[in-house]
């Protein structure tokens, strides 16, 4: 029996990290409260992205339901790896994806002028600085402000969440350009829409001169159209391409060095912005 309410319960169990090193990447764990019970499942990054963890959860919910599975998820084994996003893509394509891979290896070289967090806050590789939770839930329906703005300026929801983070940069960070990085749904390059359960997200970075970030509207006016300009490309798989092309070559052994000084740069780079996670449409994985 937990302590507390069902919801601190949950945030506490949610706020649990899972060493993989040491156990499995997935973790079902049900909770139980004077209040009732809830199920949570808990699936690592590096096993998936958050629509393949919905069709984790949906599947299972069907099971417990005792509703039959889908045939098409039977018909054929399902690819996990990044490897059906590059054979998804045409063959006039693959110059354009190695012209702008070849663009975003000069990264670092951006890195050097982006503005720091005032002070620390905690990261994947430590755990220095002060952590602290804040709960803000804002509608988006068709008839919202937020989406009534958004259609006045012209712009996405997503833009307004980047333009507002630009803004909460602004105020956190000290000199330098400011940089804002969001997810980008690669199931969109896929030619179907069949459930996967696969880490399909790409990243992307908007960088914004500080000039730049004064209100809302203006804000929101410039992100856009700097992400714009990224939709016209293949947003999201140039990053992936020319982080992890020259891993995909190396042994096994010489990899996991790579990838463990990756991710140290990796991890500096997001500690230079603020991260949206935007995961897609998830109607479909929550019927």
């Amino acid at each position: 029996m937990a302590r507390g309410g069902i919801e601190e319960a949950t945030a506490a169990l949610v706020r649990r990290s899972m060493d993989t090193r040491e156990r499995r990447p997935w973790r079902v764990v049900q909770i139980h409260t004077n209040e009732g019970c809830r199920l949570v499942i808990s699936l690592a990054h590096m096993l998936t992205d958050a629509n393949g963890a919905l069709v984790v959860v949906r599947e299972l919910a069907a099971h417990l339901a005792g509703a039959p599975t889908r045939s098409e998820r039977t018909d054929r084994p399902m690819d996990r790896g990044m490897g059906q996003l590059l054979r998804a893509l045409r063959l006039r394509d693959l110059p354009t994806l190695a012209r702008q891979a070849a663009s975003e290896s000069l990264l670092p070289v951006r890195y050097l002028g982006l503005a720091r967090p005032t002070e620390p806050w905690p990261s994947n590789n430590d755990r220095r600085g002060r952590e602290e939770y804040r709960t803000v839930v804002v509608e988006v329906g068709d008839d919202s402000p937020l989406r009534t703005r958004c259609r006045r300026l012209g712009c996405t929801v997503n833009d307004a969440l980047v333009a507002t983070l630009a803004m909460l940069n602004s105020k956190l960070f000290g000199r330098g350009n400011l940089g804002n990085v969001f997810t980008v749904n690669l199931r969109s390059l896929l030619p179907d829409d069949r459930p996967r359960i696969a880490n399909l997200s790409g990243l992307e970075m908007v960088v914004l001169p500080r000039n730049r970030v004064t209100d809302l509207e203006s804000t929101a006016a410039e992100v856009s159209r700097r992400i714009d300009r990224k939709k016209q490309r293949l947003a999201g798989l140039p990053p992936l391409i020319a982080n992890f092309s020259t891993a995909w070559a190396m042994p096994h052994a010489a990899a996991r060095v790579f990838i463990g000084l990756w991710l140290r740069y990796a991890m500096a780079v997001l500690n230079r912005g603020l991260t949206v996670t935007n995961i897609g449409a998830m109607d479909p994985y929550l019927e």
